[in-house]
């Protein structure tokens, strides 16, 4: 009880536009009452007191007996639309009538803005949650839909809860200093049967050794469309009937090998303005493959992930996938910045000196692998420690649009949310 006091500020009472209007009747009232001496007046000045009076003491109350928390979600990605869920308590002897809280919205740190004050001068955003009813002792939850475009680390909060119950004349409310940060990671899309097959063609050594589980060293999955090269063996004959198209068995096969990734963010800024545009967005685009292997590695590989982002920072993480492991890779993720020197080269060695021998490396970079590496004593000395385990995936590479996939449905998500701010706002 003590620490949910000091994050909210003390209750305050202010008139709202009716009730400066009504003020206004009430003393033109009042002073013709004692100017004429009419006893009507003055009766009727004393009922327009009452509901002032009145309103003052319930919002009051209201206020002293109100609780109130919100909920945000744990992971939020670019191009999807994230509940923020706000919840009012009614510890008060009355019912409750139209609630509403306002939150803030901001970009504390975003990859491709430098000025913190133009920063928070464009990105500040307002929304509002209106409780229509509350009953005495009951808990309501309310919640609003934002869609992030950009990467980066916001902050929501301080927020407001008022109220105008129960005649609208005055508005009791007082802040809630609760303000939360989370990170926005990159867009998630989908990988293609392609990167399955690629991953398990470059896994050699005993590290590769493929564990199934179940009675039978198996366990079913689901089922799945026949694809060109599947073992017919797992053809599901009874579905296939059913569906009038061949369907196969799909298994868990998870697996103990070890995955190195190596992000490069590379970006020249002495360019022309669309050049720098297209540098950006092929970033984001090995940015968004990351993120999307990252969580299917999670689901897929049971052994070790060694993980390097090469940008304006370099960070390096080497771990088992759990759910505090991809926290920290997202939250670098969402705030990695491109760089025009990028120190891959060094990121490659320090990750290969951590994971195991014959572990592939996998370097996702905005950019074809630069020459220049074969002519220096890093490259050189890059290439014989790697070998044929070093595999480069280029934005916009033949190699790359075989393996990953755009996820096209966060697009339309982004798309009618869109539209459908365009038609509110027309309306």
């Amino acid at each position: 009880m003590v620490s949910e006091q000091l994050k909210r500020s003390r209750s305050k009472i202010s008139f709202t536009a009716e009730g400066w209007i009504f003020v206004v009747i009430l003393v033109f009232v009042t002073v013709g009452a004692i100017l004429r001496n009419v006893n009507l007046l003055v009766i009727m000045s004393g009922m327009m007191f009452a509901p002032l009076l009145l309103s003052w003491r319930i919002g009051s109350h209201l206020m002293r007996h109100t609780e109130a928390d919100r909920l945000v979600q744990n992971r939020i990605h670019v191009g999807q639309l994230v509940n923020f869920q706000w919840m009012i308590r009614n510890r008060s002897r009355l019912p409750m009538w139209n609630f509403v809280v306002r939150d803030e919205m901001k970009c504390i740190v975003s990859p491709w803005t430098q000025d913190p004050a133009s920063l928070k001068k464009r990105t500040l955003s307002r929304t509002q949650v209106a409780f229509n009813y509350i009953s005495v002792g009951e808990v309501e939850y309310m919640s609003y839909r934002c869609l992030f475009t950009d990467r980066g680390l916001y902050e929501v909060g301080p927020s407001i809860v008022s109220t105008r119950f129960p005649f609208g004349l005055i508005r009791a409310w007082f802040q809630y200093r609760n303000q939360e940060q989370f990170y926005v990671a990159p867009r998630i899309g989908s990988l293609t049967p392609d990167w399955e097959r690629r991953i398990t063609s470059h896994v050699v050594g005993a590290e590769s050794v493929l564990r199934r589980r179940g009675a039978d060293e198996e366990e079913f999955y689901a089922l799945r469309a026949w694809r060109s090269g599947d073992n017919r063996k797992q053809i599901h004959w009874r579905t296939t009937a059913k569906a009038n198209q061949l369907m196969v068995k799909q298994y868990d096969q998870k697996t103990n090998r070890d995955m190195a990734i190596v992000l490069d963010l590379f970006s020249r800024h002495d360019m022309g303005a669309l050049a720098e545009q297209q540098q950006m967005a092929d970033c984001e685009q090995a940015l968004s493959f990351a993120a999307t292997l990252l969580i299917q590695l999670g689901q897929d590989i049971r052994g070790k992930i060694g993980f390097a982002i090469a940008g304006q920072q370099t960070h390096l993480h080497v771990d088992r996938v759990g759910a505090e492991f991809l926290s920290c890779l997202m939250r670098d993720l969402s705030a990695a910045r491109a760089d025009r020197s990028p120190q891959v080269a060094q990121s490659i060695l320090d990750l290969q000196n951590q994971v195991s021998v014959g572990t592939p490396i996998f370097v996702i970079s905005s950019r074809p692998a630069p020459e220049e590496w074969l002519e220096t004593q890093m490259g050189a000395e890059l290439w014989r420690k790697t070998g044929k385990d070093l595999h480069w995936i280029s934005v916009g590479s033949k190699s790359f649009k075989q393996v990953f996939n755009p996820d096209e449905q966060s697009e339309q998500v982004v798309s009618e949310f869109l539209r459908n701010k365009l038609r509110d706002a027309s309306t």
